[in-house]
């Protein structure tokens, strides 16, 4: 049976006492002082033997690196434009009634050290507006009316994002502008059981073609 350290040094501090003259107690202890000593120095050296680098036989130290810490309400204008529509395109369940629909794209805005005191204010806060798609008027949620005034930021994250985001967040990647468009109007569609996004996106690609 494999012994403990503790069972070895007991053993050790066992034998060597033992071989001490009786009439020199304070022999023993300071030989247990010193032994005792020196198995923990023994401890600690292994101890950070086992954090070396195989390599470099440096100690290597866990080093964790925190982000800035950003307030939402701190970012320009122009950051949280591009950021919202990111957050449109990387996570579609933002337009469906999910309760746990921001849950995604929060932690996203903290892992880059930004901070929002409700994230849902970002997306769908206030009441309901008016969006023109093709001459028709039509009355939205708040978040259907964010998603129509930034459409020109939207297209500009379909068509510049890098296929490795797109599968981190989507599971799946896309090379070409028409594939993640036509993939993301199925997810959204299904998810918000809605057209009205996949609507809006087509007026807006309409829209930038004209331009």
């Amino acid at each position: 049976m494999k012994q403990t350290n503790k069972q070895v040094l007991d053993s050790v501090l066992s034998d060597l006492v033992g071989k001490l003259p009786s009439r020199k107690p304070y022999n023993k202890i300071l030989l247990i002082v010193a032994a005792s000593s020196f198995f923990i120095a023994l401890g600690v050296y292994g101890y950070f033997e086992h954090f070396k680098d195989p390599i470099t036989k440096t100690v290597v130290r866990e080093v964790h690196v925190d982000h800035p810490k950003t307030d939402w309400s701190k970012l320009d204008r122009k950051r949280r434009s591009i950021l919202a529509a990111q957050s449109f395109v990387f996570f579609p369940e933002i337009f469906s009634n999910r309760r746990d629909k921001y849950h995604r794209v929060e932690s996203w805005l903290s892992s880059k050290g930004i901070l929002t005191a409700n994230v849902r204010d970002i997306f769908s806060s206030g009441g309901r507006r008016t969006i023109v798609i093709n001459g028709n008027k039509q009355e939205v949620p708040r978040v259907f009316y964010n998603f129509y005034k930034q459409q020109g930021e939207v297209l500009s994250v379909f068509s510049d994002v890098g296929q490795e985001a797109l599968t981190k967040h989507w599971g799946v990647s896309f090379s070409t502008l028409e594939e993640r468009i036509n993939h993301w109007k199925t997810q959204v569609s299904e998810m918000s059981r809605s057209d009205l996004p996949a609507d809006i996106l087509d007026y807006g690609v309409q829209e930038f073609l004209v331009q």
